[in-house]
């Protein structure tokens, strides 16, 4: 059995932050606009802890409607979003678009 990496090496080397930092504006102002949005999109996890109750009803919600629960999930987002008179922006992750993010 192999030993895991340790997180120490993912650590910056002798700039510290501030070196990373300016080579990063430094890429960035050299491509061009599109190409770093692509590359920059990111996405967040989002983690709701509910009761076992409401968990179950949440199961029976998806399967009788065949959705699944991160599509309803965005979807109680938005019906909040908009009940607060805020854009509806929040959008369902293609399984594409999550191994691209990592």
């Amino acid at each position: 059995m192999t030993k895991r990496p340790s997180i120490a090496s993912l650590a910056p080397k002798k700039g510290g932050v501030i070196a990373s930092v300016e080579v990063e504006q430094q890429t960035l102002e050299g491509a061009p606009r599109s190409a770093t949005r692509d590359q920059t999109t990111s996405y967040k996890a989002v983690l709701a802890k509910v009761d076992e109750e409401t968990h179950r009803a949440l199961k029976i919600l998806s399967a009788n409607e065949g959705t699944p629960i991160g599509d309803l999930f965005v979807e109680s987002l938005n019906l909040l979003f908009r009940s607060r008179n805020l854009p509806e922006i929040a959008m369902k992750v293609t399984p594409d678009e999550r191994s691209r993010a990592r």
